[in-house]
């Protein structure tokens, strides 16, 4: 009798063994996606960045290459096009600036 459950008890284990070792190649399969996907999604974060840091660049260079006076019509131009969204925008600016000045004291 003891001969049969030494048996069934190395059966079980390497059973056991099995299963871990399929269950270390999943997750390590797992692991392995989410690191691409991660890589992928930083690569993405960095180009987008890029690409937003370039846009910035370019338009503070027109903003200075116009001065003063390019700005101002520019403002004019949209404020004319655009009336509401620019007294949102004027009135949300003038908010936080009393926000942030209030604070302050």
């Amino acid at each position: 009798m003891e001969n049969v459950d030494n048996k069934t008890s190395i059966g079980g284990s390497r059973n056991l063994a099995n299963e871990g070792e399929k269950f270390g190649k999943r997750v390590a399969e797992k692991v392995g996606d989410a690191m691409g996907t991660a890589g992928q999604k930083l690569d993405d974060a960095i180009e987008y960045v890029d690409s937003t840091t370039q846009t910035v660049r370019d338009s503070f260079n027109r903003i200075r290459d116009e001065g003063f006076e390019g700005l101002r019509a520019r403002t004019l131009d949209y404020t004319r096009r655009e009336p509401l969204t620019a007294l949102c925008i004027a009135v949300t600016a003038g908010l936080l600036l009393g926000w942030l000045t209030k604070r302050g004291r």
